[in-house]
């Protein structure tokens, strides 16, 4: 038998050994990667107001948020479309220097949903320019939708 018969051979053989080899074997679970998404409702929740402090408890139903805040026993409604929540806001009047009573707002939520950045404008001055900052740190972790 010639070297190159040989070397045919051999590799017949592996190529065989191998063939059956891979039959033979149980197959191979591959760990399915879990698809995280947003949550539907990532307003709901508790945060805390990095500006005046005290606390925001909101929910949200669908497209539209309402909830309530400590500062000047505040209350506020709105709808969300895509990151972004605005709406209108109303509190006890006087209270805290405040210029009015009532007003509006636009909220945009963290990437991360841990939070929001915002600016509020009183009803009594331009929505122009930013009357305040209002933003909030969420208190616990972000919602999630059941499986």
């Amino acid at each position: 038998m010639s070297l190159s018969r040989l070397t045919r051979a051999v590799v017949a053989v592996a190529v065989f050994v191998l063939f059956v080899a891979l039959a033979t074997a149980p197959p191979v679970a591959f760990a399915a990667t879990p698809v995280v998404s947003a949550p539907s409702t990532p307003w709901t929740g508790t945060f805390t107001d990095v500006y005046y402090g005290g606390q925001f408890h909101l929910t949200q139903t669908g497209a539209s948020v309402t909830g309530s805040y400590s500062f000047c026993e505040g209350s506020l409604t709105g709808k969300v479309a895509g990151a972004e929540l605005s709406g209108t806001w109303t509190e006890k009047f006087p209270c805290g220097g405040a210029a009015a009573g009532n007003g509006t707002f636009r909220f945009t939520m963290k990437p991360d949903m841990t939070g929001f950045t915002g600016t509020g404008f009183y009803a009594s001055k331009s929505n122009d320019v930013p009357n305040f900052p209002w933003n909030g740190e969420r208190v616990g972790p972000p919602p999630r939708d059941k499986p």
